[in-house]
């Protein structure tokens, strides 16, 4: 199993990025990591997690911090449905309503 890297580095000259692509291999650690916060999300533990368990936590997470700013909720919705289930869960795929996304899936990064 492959994972890619973007690293940004700033060259001082003329302030500008320059972006180099790394290949690394996952570890049994990272592994575990990612099946750990993947039962995390699956809450029912049906073996996939959709959108719906997205919207379940950040519900939680609201209700948990109730009395918050709208401005703070609005980002607590933006961080967990459009960057973690809209970016990483689905790695920018399908992103609608039915969509599934399996253990094995949510770590195939080759």
């Amino acid at each position: 199993m492959m994972i890619y890297f973007l690293i940004s580095e700033m060259e001082e000259e003329n302030h500008t990025d320059t972006y180099e692509v790394v290949k690394a291999t996952t570890t049994l650690l990272w592994r575990q990591k990612m099946k750990t916060y993947f039962d995390c999300v699956d809450i029912a533990q049906t073996g996939f997690i959709t959108k719906s368990h997205y919207k379940q936590l950040t519900s939680f997470i609201k209700a948990k911090y109730d009395g918050l700013h709208q401005q703070v909720y609005d980002t607590i919705d933006r961080i967990f449905i459009q960057i973690l289930w809209g970016e990483v869960a689905t790695r920018g795929g399908d992103i609608s309503n039915n969509r599934k996304v399996t253990l094995t899936e949510s770590w195939a990064f080759n």
